[in-house]
């Protein structure tokens, strides 16, 4: 079975710099395209998930304002889906047409491509933006009676003056229900018994209920953008969710760049019960004929349906009209996709995951990893499996999973089903979760998977290796063999660097020099690797890093760069390296740069290299590397 290619981001496939569109007769063949699978895969198929993804698909598409960048990202990803080339919409049109041109079995592998396409843009756009929506940092009152004029502004004081601008423009009033805020109106009390809301109404003439707790709530997430220049660049998640918001709206995502992210146009005033429900994409704003004026719906249906919706409200412009107004934009792309999460179905599947996020936090100051929600899968599973005593074997395993335990007094100030001793008391916290990963290991327990190579079995779990890997998520569902069958073969590759991809799955490290061996399903220890020399360790984790790129594992390529960069900051041998270069152009997709930028760096820092005949006869071997090379040199000596 060929490696089902999967992308990490959209900027492999499309550049987002310049306006996209496509000639006339591509938007037509492309539209063309998708209307056929999407009648093949059937409007209303559901996924095991309970999603529809042609209607996703679909809804998507009716929403967008950029059709054709939607239509070419759509094709191409599935067009490197099923070949494992980089494509672009030219190729992918051509092979598609031609595909069409057949009969209808051979489109069988592009009906799994779709499925694929739809469960990448609920991970990585839908589930993101959903998991991140509900929680909007609020300030306390003393920071805001503290904050000057002349204050730098940060995170914490930007946040500070967004609620007080909303609850100023939006009259201390919730726009969707209309309560008051209760914490101004005892304020105001306190200092007149017939105090007045900001319209001159006294606010005794007001059922008590009218008065309620107000947040303020971000329209997109204010974790979407990092604002702080330490901060360093945004994460490739975060990138994706902001190249398919682009796709929304061209250009929105410079109304929430940076510091915009905390502007009043993208914010409301809301009871805590209307930002769940907004954060939830359970409610939206519809805008009417009327400039400012929306009609808010509901998208609950039967006996949870509230009476209370639809309604129509006015936003209201602050004194001296100094405040922006809820952006139109912003709230179209919140209704748009409100409309895709329900018509599909994803909405249903993505709460169910959410509800698993529950110790999981969003930073206020936007640090949260979005690519980091997939892993939940895998404590979930683990856990029903009974494989940790609780949950905090999970938390400590992962800790990036849990931010807030990195810290124990915020830890201590969080409602937990644990002591604090639970999470922090103990001795070696990762060592029962590793012990047991190691049992799991060593002894095939609880196993439901074959993987093979051409010198070993290994019985594995598919709740450990899925969420690590979307090739093997993909491969074994659906309707491929591997799936049903329960083995994977990998007799292509190389088994010393296959049994490091099966250790690593395990032990969340490997090292090169004292491999231990797994489970093998015949004889556990008939297999002995040679044990590696220090002289080919690049090599290894050149060629690690080249398995994590092709069955999709990110953190063991992460993890194979890193010790590849640490290995080559110290004594290492020539053609150790050299062999570990043609890996890096040879072995990856031309899209990848990161061993490649490693294998360059190392190649400006050692120039003497240049001297050796086996180097100059792998750079005329490999063009490629020296065309890299003479670009960085180039760059250095501009700068």
């Amino acid at each position: 079975m060929s490696s089902l290619r999967h992308q990490s981001s959209l900027e492999g496939v499309l550049d987002f710099s310049e306006p996209f569109s496509l000639t006339p007769q591509q938007s037509y063949s492309a539209k063309r395209l998708l209307d056929i699978f999407i009648k093949d895969y059937g409007l209303d198929r559901a996924t095991e998930r309970g999603y529809k993804p042609a209607k996703l698909i679909c809804t998507t598409l009716d929403h967008i304002i950029a059709k054709d960048t939607f239509l070419s990202f759509f094709l191409t990803y599935l067009h490197e889906n099923l070949t494992d080339l980089t494509s672009n919409i030219t190729l992918a049109l051509s092979y598609f047409e031609d595909i069409v041109s057949r009969e209808p079995a051979p489109r069988s592998d592009v009906m799994n491509a779709l499925e694929a396409f739809a469960d990448y843009m609920v991970t990585q756009f839908f589930l993101p933006l959903r998991a991140s929506s509900v929680k909007t940092p609020q300030p306390t009152p003393t920071t805001l009676s503290a904050i000057q004029a002349s204050t730098a502004v940060g995170t914490k004081q930007r946040i500070s003056f967004l609620r007080r601008d909303c609850l100023i423009r939006d009259r201390h009033r919730c726009v969707v229900s209309r309560k008051f805020d209760i914490t101004e109106a005892r304020r105001r009390l306190a200092n007149n018994e017939k105090c007045e809301d900001d319209n001159g109404k006294l606010l005794e003439t007001e059922p008590r209920d009218n008065f309620q707790y107000l947040e303020v709530a971000h329209i997109l997430p204010h974790c979407l953008t990092k604002v702080a220049s330490a901060d360093g660049d945004l994460t490739d998640s975060k990138r994706s969710v902001l190249r398919i918001l682009d796709m929304f709206d061209p250009g929105i995502t410079h109304l929430i760049d940076g510091p915009n992210i905390d502007s009043p146009s993208n914010a409301l005033t809301l009871t805590l019960e209307n930002h769940r429900l907004f954060g939830e994409f359970q409610i939206y704003f519809e805008s009417t004929d009327r400039p400012h004026e929306y009609k808010i719906y509901s998208v609950e249906s039967g006996f949870l349906s509230d009476p209370f919706f639809p309604v129509t409200r006015a936003l209201t412009r602050s004194p001296n009209d100094t405040i922006n107004l809820p952006s139109p934009r912003l709230l179209s792309i919140h209704r748009a996709i409100a409309h895709i999460l329900k018509l599909s179905g994803a909405g249903e599947y993505i709460e169910k995951i959410v509800r698993d996020l529950e110790q999981v936090t969003v930073e206020a100051d936007g640090s949260t990893n979005l690519g980091d929600i997939h892993l939940v899968g895998i404590l979930k599973s683990l856990l029903s499996e009974n494989i940790f005593i609780n949950p905090y074997s999970a938390q400590r395993a992962f800790p990036e999973l849990f931010p807030e335990a990195q810290n124990s007094q915020t830890a201590l100030q969080t409602p937990t089903r644990g002591t604090p001793q639970d999470l922090f008391g103990m001795e070696g916290p990762s060592r029962e979760l590793l012990d047991s990963f190691k049992m799991l290991y060593s002894s095939g327990q609880y196993s439901d998977l074959t993987i093979s190579s051409n010198k070993k079995d290994y019985r594995v779990h598919r709740a450990i290796v899925c969420p690590r890997s979307s090739f093997f998520s993909t491969a074994l569902r659906g309707d491929f063999k591997e799936g049903h069958e329960g083995t994977i073969s990998f007799q292509e590759d190389d088994p010393q660097i296959v049994d490091i991809m099966i250790n690593y799955f395990y032990h969340l490290d490997y090292n090169v020099f004292s491999q231990e061996n797994g489970m093998d399903s015949q004889n556990p220890r008939s297999e002995i690797f040679e044990v590696p020399q220090a002289h080919s360790s690049l090599t290894i984790h050149a060629k690690v890093y080249c398995l994590g790129e092709k069955y999709l594992i990110s953190s063991l390529k992460a993890l194979a760069l890193q010790k590849f960069k640490a290995t080559a900051r110290e004594q290492w041998d020539v053609n150790d390296f050299l062999e570990a270069a043609k890996q890096a152009y040879t072995s990856t997709i031309e899209t990848d740069r990161g061993l490649k930028d490693a294998v360059i760096a190392v190649l400006y820092d050692h120039s003497e290299l240049l001297d050796r005949e086996e180097a100059q006869f792998v750079f005329k071997e490999l063009n490629m590397l020296t065309y890299d090379l003479l670009m960085y040199i180039h760059g250095k000596d501009r700068f």
